[in-house]
């Protein structure tokens, strides 16, 4: 379903055709899955590293539009999108559950795949941040680890932190 709001928040409507400036993709990839996975890497990989404000200047409408911001972008955004695209879409969902293509990759390498593509956009978002810097040193654009990585639990931290368990209690607590 075309949905014009979504369309006119991406920042490469064209992001299909631009991502073979970059990667090697095939044309006819669903265009709404590579429109998806744009957004998220927009929203969640870019737009948080830069600020919204700098993010705005990306735009050609906008009234402090930066051609040179916009071309520092692209290319930290398309390889970020493709991260996105390898690591989401490994399959479909149907009826009767999660399937995926024959001659996909496995999860594993996906994911290894997704993490080389990440770490070349991240090089890129960090250009993007010297620049914003050099332009503004009170720039909020930041390569802060915390602002790249959605914070996840694995086991042994504590709940309010990142910090390792300390009570015993609360390791030794009964399973329900």
């Amino acid at each position: 379903m075309y949905n014009s709001k979504l369309e006119n928040s991406l920042l490469l409507p064209d992001i299909s055709s631009r991502l073979t400036d970059f990667v090697g993709i095939q044309l006819d990839v669903g265009d709404t899955r590579v429109k998806s996975a744009c957004l998220i890497a927009q929203d969640l990989d870019v737009k948080k590293v830069i600020g919204a404000d700098n993010w705005q200047r990306c735009f050609e409408d906008d009234e402090n539009y930066s051609e040179d911001l916009f071309d520092l972008v692209v290319p930290a955004l398309s390889f970020l999108t493709y991260s996105r695209l390898v690591a989401l879409m490994q399959g479909n969902y149907t009826d009767s559950g999660m399937s995926v293509e024959e001659g996909a990759l496995s999860i594993d390498e996906a994911k290894s795949a997704s993490t080389q593509y990440r770490a070349i956009g991240e090089s890129y978002l960090g250009e993007v941040v010297d620049f914003l810097k050099a332009e503004n040193p009170s720039s909020s654009a930041s390569m802060d680890k915390s602002v790249l990585r959605i914070r996840s639990f694995g086991g042994d931290e504590g709940r309010g932190t990142n910090g390792p368990l300390n009570n015993d209690a609360w390791k030794n607590r009964a399973s329900y």
